[in-house]
């Protein structure tokens, strides 16, 4: 991470160091951050964050023995940034009721009080 809030991430390809900047996460509204979050965790490149890296769509999505880059090391910044911007219930919460559907805000609300008091 950089000065600016910016995030920066390193790499070595070969005997260059590249540099991939990713824009400020803190301009992005909370829904936006969780979109962003769940495509990363999928793998898939998102565009609100920057410029996808070259042959990014053809990196493992996981280090390889023989393997130099992974779609993990480009995307884990960035899904770590997002997860000290947002809380883990709103990430749930985009994820349960905007992505899938699957439950309604009233149902998510009593699921997480319910999951939440296991946790304490």
């Amino acid at each position: 991470m950089c000065e600016d809030n910016s995030i920066k991430v390193n790499f070595l390809d070969g005997r260059n160091e590249k540099v991939l900047e990713l824009l400020h996460l803190e301009n992005f509204s909370k829904d936006e951050l969780c979109d962003i979050y769940w495509n990363l965790v999928d793998g898939v490149w998102d565009r609100r964050i920057g410029r996808k890296p070259k042959d990014f769509d053809f990196l493992p999505d996981e280090p390889k023995r023989f393997k130099k880059h992974s779609k993990k090391e480009y995307l884990a910044p960035c899904i770590k940034k997002i997860e000290e911007l947002t809380s883990n219930k709103e990430r749930r919460h985009y994820w349960m009721v905007v992505v899938t559907k699957y439950i309604k805000e009233q149902e998510f609300e009593k699921w997480w009080s319910e999951i939440s008091q296991l946790y304490e």
